[in-house]
């Protein structure tokens, strides 16, 4: 009975190896199978995406060593001459554009002999052309060397400005509003434009908000100040005068250092940069791209068909459009609201910064009593019920473009 006993065990033992060697080739076949299986989407994937090149193919493919060195050497001049000129040419546009709501402060109504409703027109009326000329303009820009486009049309609206001092009746002041929006509506979009034509997507969000000031009400104040009743003209006319000539100062500078565009033969570029550096400078804007251009997407119109039919525009744009409206429903006038906009943009710097500071309690105990100090500064009775209201509409409008871009986000990208 033992030794059949035994022998039934060393079968059994036996029957397990054969049965685990058995699994072990099954598991072996199905892992081979599954290896093949991937390996033939693999190459099938490779056949599909054999045409879309590297991030950094177009850089590769020019044979420079170091090629890093030479990008970073690339952005350094790049910030040393274009941002500068760009930067300066759109505080001067920007500085110009609030001076009116500036002169109003002082005797400007007065000296021109105009009513609140002509002056609330005057300032309007630049309004559309400035925003119905940006699309014509940066739709000629490709055509042109902006480093004569953009500073010529700066000195031309310069000229407009330093001729509104001389204007006494209404009618001109209109006449010279609507030139301005003309000439004015130029700059930004065309500075952007420029400046993506040789930064990329990811350098190019910092410097794009570097364009934006808030400085005009302090400067403004400071001219009036001190060159009111100077030379029998008053302060307000000052004011018109100074920008317009430092601007136009300024133009004939940006006419020498403006660079045009990396493929160019013209402009500053041409002499400060090497061979070796413009050729980059043409192969990273290739690789920043998201996509590969298509047939027939060389065309102006096309773009700008792309462009109007992006809701990520339209949802963006929207608070600018409805800002004016938001303004008047807390009961101020457009002119108090632009010439307090330092302020309005340091009180967001504030809120932001609280915000973040608030992740940790001991961020929040010394937060707290700081935004408890600040709210009692002020002599005027605050509208609490508007106010709640209106933060209470910001955040269901925010939380809704959130939601809104996010859906329509997940859409493009699965058709990637």
């Amino acid at each position: 009975m033992n030794t059949i006993n035994c022998k039934s065990v060393e079968l059994t033992d036996e029957g397990l190896r054969v049965i685990n060697n058995a699994k072990t080739e099954s598991l072996r076949d199905k892992n081979a199978e599954a290896i093949l299986e991937h390996k033939e989407q693999v190459s099938d994937e490779e056949k599909n995406t054999q045409y879309l090149p590297r991030v950094t193919a177009p850089i590769e493919a020019l044979g420079l060593e170091s090629w890093q060195d030479l990008e970073k050497k690339l952005v350094r001049r790049l910030d040393m001459t274009l941002m500068p000129m760009l930067w300066v040419l759109y505080l001067f546009s920007y500085l110009e554009r609030a001076l009116i709501s500036q002169a109003r402060l002082t005797s400007f109504e007065a000296d021109l002999m105009i009513t609140d409703t002509q002056f609330a027109t005057a300032v309007a009326v630049l309004v559309p052309d400035y925003v119905a000329a940006q699309i014509p303009s940066n739709m000629i820009l490709p055509y042109v060397r902006p480093s004569l486009y953009l500073p010529c049309c700066a000195i031309f609206w310069s000229g407009v400005y330093a001729l509104m001092a001389g204007f006494k009746s209404y009618n001109g002041l209109v006449a010279c509003r609507v030139v301005l929006g003309l000439c004015e509506a130029s700059l930004l979009p065309g500075a952007i434009y420029v400046m993506s034509s040789w930064y990329t997507r990811k350098e190019i969000a910092l410097r794009t908000a570097v364009l934006y000031q808030a400085y005009s009400g302090l400067i403004a104040t400071g001219v009036y100040e001190g060159l009111e009743g100077s030379r029998g003209m008053a302060g307000w006319q000052w004011l018109f005068v100074v920008l317009a000539l430092a601007e136009c100062c300024c133009a004939l500078v940006a006419m020498v250092l403006l660079p045009d565009y990396p493929h160019s033969e013209t402009g500053s570029a041409r002499s400060s940069l090497t061979e070796d550096i413009r050729l980059l400078a043409i192969a990273r804007i290739q690789a920043d791209r998201v996509s590969l251009p298509l047939a027939n997407s060389t065309s102006i119109w096309y773009g700008l068909k792309l462009t109007c039919m992006d809701y990520k525009t339209w949802i963006f744009r929207s608070y600018h459009m409805i800002g004016p409206v938001i303004v008047a429903i807390m009961g101020y006038t457009v002119c108090t609201a632009t010439s307090n906009v330092l302020a309005l943009y340091a009180a967001s710097f504030s809120y932001i910064g609280v915000g973040t500071l608030g992740h940790t309690p001991e961020k929040r105990a010394t937060a707290i009593p700081v935004i408890n100090v600040l709210g009692q500064i002020g002599n005027r009775q605050p509208r609490y019920l508007m106010a709640f209201l209106l933060m209470t509409g910001f955040a269901v409008i925010g939380v809704a473009f959130c939601l809104l871009l996010k859906f329509f986000l997940i859409r493009s990208n699965k058709k990637l």
